[in-house]
């Protein structure tokens, strides 16, 4: 059984043990992106919460979401409602799987053989049924993912939250024993205690920044902080965008039990708090860091420009 660091279409039926959302959303939503950008047929069965991560991530790395859904090459299923439709009182309906399941991919092979893809399918049933404590169930479904894969060349990828198999290695094991790859986050190199990038003053430079302080929260394990850090990186940068209206770096640093957001741009005129009501279109952006951060500041820099900043506490 290979160990690799993310997900790869080389391998047919690889499993992620995953520690937060954020870093489940980073990781599936490249896998999902990977193949939308190369013709393929994308489908997602998780639950409803992360459907709306992934869908974040794919708008992030220039997917038009809207129109892969209306093609047939992005298909978004809620795992729960289409559990209910698998699981009888008996526990697994192995007939009803085949049907359903059968029917979306069916239907997601005719339309990559439109565009000359492959399908590659995200799914998350088996952690949702392992939470319930049908074991069995799990292992059932991912046996017929392997059947699937091996016999339709479909690229698979199931995830598990760390949590559910961590303190039961033989779990691990089990599940394990039924995937050709592992997304192995222990073989990635410990980050550093800062990481920074630099943004152009564009309108999708926002977005952008968030997504990089999610990818380094969810490499530093601070998935409790991660959706708090991404908006007040994306609020900061909508400042420097619209206001400094020059390049930008946004730094995220590490001190003991605390992360700040930082972000750097050539304009020395330090931000205002402003009094908005509900019908004012701008000038949230301050109040909104405000209300999420312990903390919250801005000095001028040697050079003439500015940094504003945000601690939370993790």
């Amino acid at each position: 059984m290979r160990a690799d660091a993310e997900p790869d279409t080389s391998h047919d039926h690889v499993v992620d043990f995953y520690d937060g959302d954020i870093d489940l959303a980073c990781r599936t939503g490249r896998f999902l992106a990977e193949g939308l950008d190369r013709e393929d047929v994308a489908v997602a069965i998780a639950t409803l919460a992360h459907l709306e991560l992934f869908a974040t991530v794919l708008v992030d790395a220039g997917i038009d979401v809207d129109a892969a859904h209306a093609s047939g090459q992005y298909v978004a299923l809620d795992a729960d409602a289409l559990l209910s439709g698998i699981v009888d009182s008996t526990g697994v309906n192995l007939e009803r799987f085949d049907a359903t399941l059968g029917r979306v991919l069916e239907d997601a092979w005719d339309t990559a053989a439109k565009r000359g893809g492959r399908v590659r399918l995200f799914g998350e049933m088996v952690q949702l049924l392992w939470e319930r404590g049908d074991v069995s169930g799990a292992l059932e479904f991912e046996a017929r993912a392997n059947a699937l894969s091996m016999s339709t060349g479909l690229s698979v990828l199931c995830a598990y939250a760390s949590s559910v198999v961590d303190d039961d290695p033989i779990a691990r094991e089990r599940i394990g024993a039924f995937h050709t790859g592992v997304v192995d986050m222990s073989a990635v190199s410990r980050p550093a205690e800062h990481e920074g990038a630099e943004f152009d003053p564009h309108v999708d430079s926002a977005t952008a920044a968030r997504r990089f302080v999610w990818e380094v929260c969810g490499r530093w394990g601070l998935h409790r902080v991660a959706a708090d850090a991404g908006l007040i990186a994306s609020e900061l940068s909508t400042n420097a965008i619209m206001h400094a209206r020059t390049s930008f770096r946004v730094v995220v640093a590490r001190v003991g039990s605390v992360v700040r957001i930082a972000v750097h741009d050539a304009d020395p005129q330090l931000p205002v708090v402003l009094r908005v009501d509900a019908v004012t279109p701008t000038g949230r952006g301050i109040p909104i860091v405000s209300a999420l951060a312990t903390e919250w500041g801005s000095e001028q820099t040697i050079g003439g420009g500015k940094v504003v900043w945000a601690e939370l506490a993790t």
